[in-house]
């Protein structure tokens, strides 16, 4: 009867405890089916099946995700990953902030800590989005995607980064996006191709959009402000712009394709 009641007793430990590390380890629904993520489920890892504990938090292809509290990153350290060559996520901050402990200030900008940790780095991720946020505070840029395709990124507000506030490549479409007081570019294209509309950089360290290079695009609906480059496009950026109201200068290959007001007169380069 002893050995019964043990065995009875090891059995319920056993199965108690499997059920702790499933509800653990398994993902936290939303009730719209999306993945949550907040800062209790990043410091416990498992929001992804490769995702370990702490920072950064690691997503998964096909999977969508949505924050529901803000996330407090340590210095040096990325705040999302997309993995490499991941397709088809999606992840809506819903509101939320993603924030390292980097602070940029003045005019010049200066910022606390210049490193490479992103705010959100979705180095070669395919037919993602990112919206609906605020990315603040890394020593590297606010969203990296050097080599993305079918990026879409909107409303965002990505500020006092150490880097650029949007470091692109690839194709990508970005609208209402404010880009603020991040240490170097508001926006910069390493190659990018796409439509930028409805932007808002100010007070950036570097250029406030700078689109040396890219596979050609419209830029456009934006306001655009630098005491020194406003607006650079460059020689093989096949880019042009439209209606957007511009104060600083701008260099680089001619794209003016109308509309536009730079330093309050409607002639453009």
């Amino acid at each position: 009867m002893i050995r019964k009641r043990r065995s009875t007793r090891a059995w319920r430990i056993l199965l108690k405890a499997i059920a702790l590390l499933c509800t653990t380890a398994a993902p936290v629904l939303a009730g719209d089916g999306r993945i949550e993520i907040n800062q209790a489920r990043a410091l416990a890892g498992g929001v992804s099946s490769s995702d370990a504990p702490g920072f950064p938090v690691t997503l998964e292809s096909q999977r969508s995700y949505v924050l529901t509290s803000s996330l407090y990153v340590p210095a040096a350290t990325p705040g999302i990953q997309f993995p490499a060559s991941s397709e088809g996520i999606s992840l809506d901050l819903n509101g939320f902030t993603v924030e390292g402990p980097v602070a940029c200030t003045g005019t010049p900008v200066s910022c606390s800590a210049r490193g490479v940790a992103d705010g959100i780095r979705a180095h070669s991720a395919k037919d993602a989005t990112i919206r609906n946020g605020n990315i603040r505070g890394f020593d590297g840029s606010g969203v990296e995607a050097l080599f993305a395709s079918g990026l879409t990124i909107e409303s965002l507000r990505v500020r006092s980064n150490a880097g650029d506030g949007l470091r692109l490549g690839g194709t990508v479409t970005v609208r209402d996006c404010a880009l603020v007081l991040n240490g170097e570019s508001g926006l910069q294209s390493v190659g990018a191709g796409g439509n930028l509309s409805g932007l808002h950089a100010v007070d950036n360290g570097d250029i406030a959009i700078d689109l040396g290079s890219g596979d050609g695009g419209i830029l456009s609906d934006s306001w655009i402000f630098s005491t020194g480059t406003a607006l650079r496009i460059g020689s093989l950026s096949f880019f042009g712009y439209r209606d957007n109201s511009i104060q600083g200068a701008v260099s680089g290959s001619t794209g003016n394709l109308g509309g536009n007001i730079c330093n309050g007169s409607p002639t453009c380069p």
